[in-house]
């Protein structure tokens, strides 16, 4: 909040105005608005709330005292001499071509409220772009179902080796479509789950070997063997960790479903635990296609696929990576990747162990 005379000497301004405005360094009582702010876009909005005497607003960029950019919405009203706020007033029509104000009337002070609205904006942004994201990955296999339908429709249905084949390939789009949904439930589930999850002590081993069980078929139909050194560890006989069962779950499915995926066929997938004091890290290891040091920092994110043709082909949707995310935070766990292109991948997540408090 800053608050300022009818002739726009500084009479208030609480520690937020101070770190929003970034004006530490030149703040003092009764110094002049257009010493103590620079910003145009201010200085024009207290000109027009006097001269119009009614509430106006405006939004801008700037850089706070940390130089962290933020974006910044200004709410200006006008203070009569009595103190009140002034309301915009009608004017009758016979008087609309002259001022609504007596020439002689006083000037009003002038009092901000300023509001941080990036963390409104990000979101906004992120809303949009997931919006554009969804409507474009459904764009793509309903495109296909489409195509292939008409296909049927004009005189392929005649053709026994064509109609087999485009049936064929409107089903696996039509999978694709339905992972694409189900992922999109379930990352918005998430999203309105609490930001901490209630932990309890787990057996590791139990949990490998689930996920182990349900993705074997899709192992063996790409060549692939895992090879857990998690059960058959003889350091670490039963390791233990503090999380939540189905979360924990999910994130270990999603790591070692794209191992799986984007290993070549043959390779072998690891999966390793490795004490880190109070923190037990799952390693998962691949012997794939890689990711370039350009992407590493982005495949988190919703819908970012390092390669979208590759993808598509392996069965992605690009959502996997970011429910990991999300549900690593939840359960208070880190994950960190480290892979070079042709050669592999490692994802470590790192969990507390149940002899320790996060």
């Amino acid at each position: 909040i800053l608050a300022f005379s009818s002739d726009l000497r500084l009479l208030f301004a609480n520690r937020a105005a101070v770190k929003l405005l970034n004006l530490g360094t030149r703040i003092h009582d009764s110094i002049p608005l257009i010493e103590l702010i620079r910003q145009p876009k201010i200085l024009q909005l207290v000109q027009d709330v006097q001269s119009r005497r009614q509430s106006l607003d405006c939004e801008f960029d700037s850089t706070d005292a940390s130089e962290q950019n933020v974006t910044l919405r200004i709410r200006a009203y006008c203070i009569s001499p009595e103190n009140k706020p002034v309301a915009k007033r009608s004017v009758p029509s016979r008087l609309k071509n002259h001022s609504a104000e007596p020439k002689d009337a006083p000037a009003a002070a002038v009092l901000l409220v300023i509001s941080d609205e990036t963390r409104v904006k990000q979101l906004e942004n992120y809303r949009k772009d997931f919006t554009a994201n969804v409507s474009h990955e459904l764009k793509t296999p309903l495109s296909a179902i489409k195509a292939y339908s008409e296909t049927l429709l004009m005189g392929a249905l005649d053709d026994p080796d064509a109609r087999y084949r485009f049936v064929t390939s409107i089903g696996e789009q039509a999978n694709k479509l339905e992972q694409l949904i189900r992922g999109v439930m379930q990352l918005s589930r998430l999203q309105s789950m609490p930001d901490k999850l209630p932990l309890s002590p787990l057996r590791l081993a139990d949990l490998i070997s689930s996920v182990i069980k349900e993705l074997r078929t899709v192992a063996d139909a790409n060549q692939i063997t895992i090879d857990d050194q998690i059960g058959s560890s003889s350091q670490l006989p039963d390791p233990m960790v503090l999380g939540d069962f189905d979360s924990l779950r999910t994130i270990l499915g999603n790591l070692l479903s794209n191992a799986i995926r984007y290993s070549k066929p043959g390779g072998t997938v690891i999966l390793r635990a490795i004490p880190n004091g109070n923190r037990l890290e799952i390693l998962v290891i691949d012997q794939g296609i890689g990711i370039p040091a350009s992407d590493i920092d982005r495949i988190f994110e919703r819908f970012y696929t390092v390669d979208k043709a590759r993808s598509r082909e392996a069965g992605g949707t690009g959502l996997g990576l970011a429910i990991v995310k999300h549900l690593t935070n939840a359960i208070g766990g880190t994950i960190g990747v480290e892979s070079q292109l042709g050669v592999g991948t490692t994802f470590r997540l790192s969990l507390w162990c149940p002899s320790t408090q996060p």
